[in-house]
């Protein structure tokens, strides 16, 4: 048990969960502090005019960017925005959960970062 607690601790260890969260997905309601999972300089991207509440870009808990999609004929257009920069690793992991977008909507998936 102590041997897993150190390797949990260990800095080689990184655990990198990403998600994307739709519109008014229920993890972004009901917080009177939103510090713990968005910087204050991106609070007007997420949380919009008229109670707007933006599909988010989750990584690790945290709001890493917002995203978008339009269905087009045959394909899913999915473009995300990223509020700061993340590795190749992490990339990859947002189109993974891209690709399963389109496969829920049974269709061809067209996928792009903006910025």
């Amino acid at each position: 048990m102590r041997e897993d607690i150190k390797l949990l601790q260990a800095d080689s260890f990184q655990l990198n969960s990403v998600h994307l969260l739709p519109y008014f997905d229920v993890y972004l309601l009901a917080h009177r502090f939103k510090e713990h999972f968005l910087k204050p300089q991106f609070y007007k991207r997420v949380y919009r005019n008229q109670g707007w509440i933006s599909p988010v870009v989750l990584i690790n808990g945290e709001i890493a960017g917002v995203w978008s999609y339009k269905l087009a004929r045959k394909a899913v257009e999915i473009e995300v925005e990223l509020f700061g920069s993340v590795g190749a690793r992490t990339r990859a992991q947002i189109k993974d959960r891209a690709a399963e977008l389109a496969d829920l909507f049974q269709c061809s998936l067209s996928f792009s970062f903006k910025g």
